[in-house]
């Protein structure tokens, strides 16, 4: 008796003393080296190109011809090592080096040994270690090589009959736009841009918490917690699962085996608040927590996630000669209205949380509710979806692979399962991810250039079918899948047969088309009839405030050297479609040879209205396309953010600020708004567009003003009350007393009671250019506090004031921008600085077209 009750006094000592997860981070400074004699302080998380900069070996990459100058780095090998401590971690079970993130092939030595190499720099990475340290000081070297050597000797591989545009592009995994795109440098360099951290641990560890949230029937959901644990063999544990804000918790009593576990829960939850995109609802937001303990109840970790109640159906009903492209949230037809995301640095380590939250609130706040992750860039971190998640914002997201036949071989395949393994159990949880896109504009490229039933068509249709689409069946069942975008989706989903053959069709699937003329860019009968176009856009240039870094004087020119392709300017012609579409719409004043502060910032003040005014009329097209025969489902235009300043797709600059096609999506994204054309047998048409679960009534409102400021008539027509509805209002044709190049019409639509104004617009009855316009006087009143990071102004004019267009030395953004102005009617304009902001720093200047001429 007595000996068995010193054994069990024993083996309580042993549980008790099992100790919750233990960390050593590694992240912090870092010694950097090559074999060319640079010897410096680098930073974990980092990447070469800034720990250079940091150090004064560079400048900032940025900086005008420096994408050139420094093409040279990313052909050398960068060693990365330090020093670090180790004590009680050794007396665990196990020992992992965790790298989240590293860019790309990375060769690791702990203490002399080389433990092995990281390859993909879309998943993390786990190294047992215990074996390999010791207490006290161990060292650590990480090798990255150069993207090329790597992608060369893949290439070999491969045989060089493999139909890839560039020897790394497509046979490794690194983001597709590292080595430079339509609207991003070249910089494809190599770091570490994930903490890095030592984890020790006696019973597990939680590497993923997976929620997915079903509805039953009625008002009963069921969330399945799926939770992902590297156990050590034979070791004990108590697994709980807890939905705090609905007093339920389940447990399990744990026995594991070395390597991976999981373990799953079942809940039944009656009657959540539900989760709704932007403008249909709210977004609440309920934790699910899994807590490990030891045997004897010791904690160990514990993750939680958030989730929503939601219901999203991608509906693909047979229509016409075609089928619906319409997502469903919750048996509502949504009608989607966003743009695409892409990286908003080259440098990952520097896209910080407060970046990310910005940019999505900046989404929002331009009433977008739905974004597509491009397959170009890289997929975004847990803040990223964390924001979509609260702002009410789908998220459609590609896999990132993009413009090219991939290979069909097993290790590829390998690694595209570990991949898409990994991302669908990080991230299936969320509320706003709406849709799985296989890749970027591959199948396109297959069907133009390869066909389906060779040898490149059989390994595409395999990665897409047969290796992405069952881990998503297993990992993320409640959420759509399609293979491409554009594709053109399913015949059938049981069993999946996807419509094959040519994409970007009005009849089905999603589209991408840039074919809008570079000269008449609101002629309507020009633009498609899509499901739901998904990608189109033109370019801008970022704002003087942005570009003066980047820039010396004599680039302020819009010809210069530095402005040009393939300079700053990434997309060839460009530059000539910007002068084209200028000339036409508003006038082109003859800037030649000059090189001036003044004269570029009205160069770059066209270039934004231009694609403005652009942006603003296809994606006016696509929304009334839901009242049209083509029922569009929604569009996305290219793009929201950029990774460096200069001319780019993106409605936000390098930073934050907005381009005025921001301001102009807040108003063509509003849940209510008011668009117009020019109809060819009736004049103007006129259409309102409602998103809202209410009713909304009102009339539309007309003013018939004169370019010197005379309002000479006005009418309204009366009566509309709908929800859900975009619907054709009335047309107005001007009759032969009305000369178009004196008068212009401001229109909008009212609410019943004359005191809500849910959207504002006016027309040109020619074009603006062939109106000799008048000095409009434009003053701005002294700045008013509002609070800490807000100032508020009053801005007014003596006459029309067309475009007007308020900038800052601040950082931040504007109430509105890019807006008409009538005469001696003051209009009040608030400042949201991104920081604190005194009212005497905002120092607004002011352009309007006027001030082009």
């Amino acid at each position: 008796m007595r000996g068995a009750l010193s054994s069990l006094v024993l083996f309580l000592l042993f549980v008790s003393s099992q100790a919750a997860l233990r960390i050593v981070d590694l992240s912090g400074e870092w010694s950097v080296t090559d074999r060319r004699g640079h010897n410096l302080k680098g930073h974990v998380p980092g990447s070469i190109y800034t720990d250079l900069f940091a150090a004064g070996i560079i400048q900032d990459p940025y900086y005008r011809f420096n994408e050139d100058q420094y093409a040279w780095v990313a052909n050398r090998t960068w060693i990365y090592s330090t020093s670090f401590q180790v004590g009680d971690e050794l007396s665990s079970a196990k020992v992992k080096l965790e790298l989240p993130r590293v860019l790309m092939y990375g060769e690791i030595v702990i203490n002399g040994h080389y433990i092995g190499a990281t390859n993909n720099s879309f998943i993390p990475f786990s190294f047992g270690v215990k074996s390999l340290l010791k207490t006290g000081q161990n060292d650590i070297q990480i090798s990255l090589r150069p993207h090329v050597r790597y992608g060369d000797q893949l290439r070999k591989i491969y045989n060089s009959s493999f139909p890839v545009s560039s020897p790394w592009k497509t046979l490794y995994r690194l983001p597709g736009f590292s080595y430079g795109w339509d609207f991003a440098p070249s910089f494809p360099g190599q770091g570490i841009v994930k903490p890095v951290r030592l984890v020790a641990y006696d019973v597990a560890k939680i590497s993923y918490l997976n929620v997915i949230v079903t509805k039953s029937s009625g008002e009963t959901w069921k969330v399945q917690l799926l939770a992902y644990v590297n156990g050590v063999s034979g070791a004990k544990g108590v697994l709980n699962a807890t939905l705090p804000e609905f007093n339920l918790s389940l447990s399990q009593d744990l026995t594991l085996t070395n390597g991976e576990n999981v373990f799953t829960f079942e809940f039944s939850v009656e009657s959540p608040q539900l989760w709704w995109p932007l403008g249909y609802g709210s977004q609440p937001l309920y934790n699910t927590t899994i807590r490990l303990s030891d045997e004897g109840g010791n904690f160990q970790e514990e993750k939680t996630k958030k989730i929503g109640f939601r219901t999203i159906v991608l509906n693909n009903d047979a229509q016409g000669n075609g089928n619906l492209f319409i997502f469903q949230v919750n048996g509502v037809n949504i009608m989607g209205r966003g743009s695409n995301y892409c990286p908003s640095d080259m440098f990952q380590e520097r896209i910080t949380s407060i970046v990310v939250d910005r940019t999505i609130q900046s989404a929002a706040a331009a009433n977008m509710n739905m974004l597509r992750v491009w397959g170009g860039g890289y997929y975004p971190d847990e803040d990223f979806y964390e924001a979509c998640d609260r702002y009410g914002i789908l998220v459609w997201l590609d896999f990132m692979l993009s413009d090219s036949p991939y290979p069909g071989d097993q290790w590829f395949i390998s690694e595209m399962q570990k991949e898409v393994t990994h991302v669908a159990k990080e991230i299936t949880s969320h509320a706003s991810l709406a849709l799985w896109s296989g890749n970027n504009e591959i199948e396109q490229v297959i069907n133009f250039f390869f066909g389906y039933d060779g040898p490149i068509g059989w390994d595409y249709k395999k990665l897409m079918i047969q290796v992405i689409y069952p881990i998503l069946q297993q990992h993320s069942y409640n959420v759509e899948y399609r293979t491409s975008s554009p594709s053109n989706g399913f015949k059938s989903m049981e069993p999946l047969v996807p419509w094959w053959g040519p994409v970007n069709t009005d009849t089905r699937g999603d589209y991408h088309w840039y074919g809008a003329p570079n000269t008449d860019c609101d002629d309507v009968s020009t633009y498609r009839h899509p499901r739901f176009m998904s990608e189109y856009g033109w370019q801008s240039i970022d704002s003087f405030e942005t570009m003066k870094n980047v820039t010396g004087e004599e680039d302020w020119n819009r010809d210069s050297l530095l402005m040009s392709y393939p300079h700053r300017q990434k997309a060839n012609n460009y530059n000539a479609n910007f002068k084209s579409l200028a000339e036409t719409l508003w006038g082109l004043r003859d800037d030649t040879g000059r090189q001036d502060e003044t004269s570029f910032r009205h160069w770059i003040y066209l270039s934004q209205l231009s694609q403005a005014y652009c942006v603003k009329a296809q994606s006016e097209h696509y929304r009334r396309g839901k009242g049209m025969e083509s029922n569009t489902g929604g569009y996305m235009f290219w793009q929201l953010n950029a990774p460096w300043q200069g001319p780019t797709w993106g409605s936000l600059e390098y930073g934050g600020r907005w381009k005025m096609l921001h301001y102009f999506a807040k108003k063509f994204n509003a849940p209510v708004t008011v668009s117009s054309f020019q109809n060819p047998q009736r004049g103007w048409d006129f259409w309102l567009s409602v998103e809202k679960n209410e009713i909304v009534s009102g009339h539309f409102v007309f003013e018939m003003w004169s370019y010197e400021g005379e309002r000479v008539k006005e009418w309204k027509v009366p009566g509309v009350s709908w929800n859900y509805m975009t619907k054709y209002i009335t047309s107005y044709q001007p009759d032969s007393t009305v000369e178009a190049s004196k008068f212009f019409l401001r229109y909008g639509f009212k609410g019943e009671n004359e005191t809500e104004a849910f959207g504002t617009d006016f027309i040109s009855l020619t074009r603006l250019k062939n109106v000799p316009l008048f000095d409009p006087q434009i003053t701005i009143g002294s700045p008013q506090q509002v609070d800490a990071t807000t100032v508020r102004f009053i801005i007014q004019s003596e006459r029309p004031a067309f475009y007007v267009f308020l900038s800052s030395p601040q950082d931040g953004y504007w109430s509105d921008n890019g807006f008409l102005l009538t005469p001696q009617t003051p209009f009040t304009v608030y400042f949201y600085g991104f920081k604190e902001t005194q009212a005497e720093d905002v120092r607004p200047s002011v352009l309007s077209l006027y001030d082009t001429r």
